[in-house]
This record gives structure tokens, C-alpha cells and sequence, in this order.
């Protein structure tokens, strides 16, 4: 009788224990946002370019399966496909490590400045995922209608880093995901956090609109989204429509260059709360191997300070997390 009252009296507990805390992810796929630096362009001239060896080793660092990417400069291949050749030659390294690398970068608005800089893309291992579908254009209105939206009073078109969503499955009947990479408007020139949140805004109507045509509900948006905290108008507009902000505490992803101004917390990761794969992403008392971390130049080479890697790689450091691979639900 006693034996039996202790056990009714454990179950209860664990009944009442938050799922997070119990839960754990048997099967969990690496995700990581990566703002390499002007990566390929003249703009790192003075700095040095970046070692395709050094890329290769700080991704294996970070333990990622799918790696949104921004900063990324673009050359032509001759069947007309666009390249960076340091990432090319870097997820090479990566596959004679036993990896298997795909990579593809998305254009920007044609009117943008320095039409073949600063690029986004996404990367991510076959091993582990493979392409369904897309790229989508989810910039949620027409190239005419993003130039007038705020032109008059920023000089920029909104959202000259088109966003694209790409689905990506982890096997028949498994999770499968729209992977958004973001790079936002950034804290240079007038306005610019209201500039984010129409660019926030446009790009939920536009990834509503695909998942109604996919019907995919799994939706992952991660890069540079240029946010100062987690407070501000384009971040809680990504609240308020069902996403989790993994860098809700504010760590600091960007190094600073300059004495002047602090390092700042432009990297994120958002997921959906209400879905299977996400719900236990990036959750206090979680699955640690769910957590949010920023990958920093110690994780890397120990004792790596920051100046010395922002000349090897860049002034922002990766963020990672990772989502839980089951049946799929959608």
C-alpha cells in the first residue's frame, strides 16, 4: 500500500512538472544564422579576406545542420548559377569531413545599392536535409509597390535583401520546415526600426500566403535582423503572430569595431510556439540541446579574442539553436 502511494504521489508530480523540463529532443537538427562579413566583396580588402579553412572550422565548431546566411557576395558560374567561391571551397572541407553541403543564395531588389553584395542564402547538410521546394519570394508585395512604401522618407527600397523561404525535409513522413534567412534594415540612416517592422510586417503576409499554398506550418526566420533588443516594434510584431524569439535576453552578437558603441544583439532566431518540431525551442528549463547559444571566437580556437576574430571572419558572431525532428505534422 505504501509503495503504491509513493508511486501515485511521483506521477503527480511529474504531471504538474512544466513539458519543457520533461521533455526531451531524441533527435535534434542544428539550425545557425551566420553573418560573414562582406564576405567575397572589396569591402574586406583592407581587413583580409577570409580563409576558406577558417569558415570550414568555425561552422564545424558551431554544430549546425542548416545555416541562413548574409553578407554574401555573389559571382556567376557558367551555367549562370550565382557562387561565392571561399564558401564554396569551405563546405568542400566540410564534405571531406563526411558531411554532404548544399548551399544557395538568394538576389536582392534590383534597385538596391551594390547589386552583388550582401546577399543572403541558406546552407544545410543532405545528410540531414534535403530540399523540397522553393525558393519563394515572400516579400509580400510587388518589386513597384517596395520601392514607394518608404522611399520618400529613407531614400532605400524596403527589403533591397529579398527574403526567401526554402522548404527543407528530413526524410519521408519526418519534420520538414520554411527556413526565412533574414537581414533587415540596418541602424544606419532614418527610420529605421519602423523601417523593420514593415519589413516585419510584409514578410508575414507573405509567408502566411505560403503556407496556405504549401500548407506547411513549420516556419523558421533567422539572420541578421539588425534589432537592438528584444522590445522593439519588429520583434513584438513577431510575437504577437505566434514566433518565439530565441534571443530574448539580448546577447550580444554583433562585435563592435568602434569604442563608441557597445556590442549589440542583431542576431536572431525565431520560431514557431505552437508547433511540435519548435514548441520546446529555445525554452528556460528546456532541452539544453534545444538552447539558444551564441557561438563565440572561444568555441572556435580557445582564447580567441574578439579583434582577432573579426579580422579572420567577421564582426558578427553566429547564433545556433535546434529544433526536434519527429513524424511529420502537416
Amino acid at each position: 500500500m505504501r509503495k503504491a502511494l509513493l508511486l501515485i504521489l511521483a506521477m503527480s508530480v511529474l504531471a504538474k512538472l512544466p513539458a519543457a523540463v520533461a521533455a526531451r529532443c531524441d533527435s535534434p537538427l542544428g539550425i545557425g544564422a551566420w553573418n560573414i562579413e562582406w564576405l567575397g566583396a572589396a569591402q574586406r580588402d583592407a581587413i583580409g579576406h577570409q580563409a576558406p579553412a577558417d569558415i570550414a572550422g568555425y561552422i564545424s565548431a558551431a554544430k549546425v545542420d542548416v545555416l541562413a546566411l548574409t553578407e554574401i557576395s555573389v559571382t556567376r558560374n557558367a551555367s549562370g548559377k550565382a557562387i561565392n567561391l571561399q564558401l564554396e571551397q569551405a563546405l568542400a572541407l566540410l564534405d571531406s569531413q563526411g558531411a554532404a553541403w548544399q548551399y544557395r543564395l538568394f538576389d536582392k531588389h534590383p534597385m538596391a545599392a551594390k547589386p552583388n553584395d550582401q546577399w543572403t542564402g541558406l546552407a544545410w547538410n543532405t545528410h540531414k536535409v534535403q530540399l523540397t521546394g522553393g525558393p519563394w519570394n515572400v516579400a509580400g508585395v510587388d518589386e513597384q509597390r517596395r520601392i514607394e512604401l518608404l522611399g520618400a522618407k529613407s531614400g532605400e527600397v524596403v527589403l533591397n535583401r529579398t527574403p526567401y523561404a526554402v522548404k527543407l525535409s528530413a526524410g519521408e513522413g519526418r519534420s520538414d520546415f520554411l527556413f526565412v534567412p533574414l537581414h533587415l534594415k540596418a541602424n544606419s540612416g532614418k527610420p529605421t526600426q519602423a523601417q523593420r517592422e514593415l519589413e516585419v510586417h510584409l514578410i508575414l503576409k507573405g509567408v502566411e500566403a505560403l503556407r496556405a499554398q504549401t500548407g506547411e506550418q513549420d516556419v523558421v526566420l533567422l539572420g541578421d535582423a539588425n534589432m537592438l533588443d528584444a522590445g522593439e516594434p519588429a520583434a513584438k510584431l513577431l510575437g504577437a503572430n505566434g514566433l518565439r524569439d530565441c534571443n530574448q535576453l539580448d546577447q550580444a552578437t554583433w562585435l563592435s569595431t568602434d569604442p563608441a558603441y557597445p556590442d549589440a544583439p542583431f542576431d536572431r532566431i525565431f520560431v514557431m510556439r505552437d508547433q511540435p518540431e519548435t514548441q520546446a525551442t529555445c525554452r528556460e528549463g528546456g532541452d539544453p540541446a534545444l538552447a539558444f547559444k551564441v557561438v563565440t571566437p572561444g568555441d572556435w580556437v580557445a582564447g580567441m579574442s574578439a579583434q582577432a576574430f573579426r579580422q579572420r571572419l567577421s564582426d558578427h558572431q553566429m547564433v545556433r539553436a535546434a529544433v526536434c525532428i519527429g513524424p511529420d505534422d502537416d
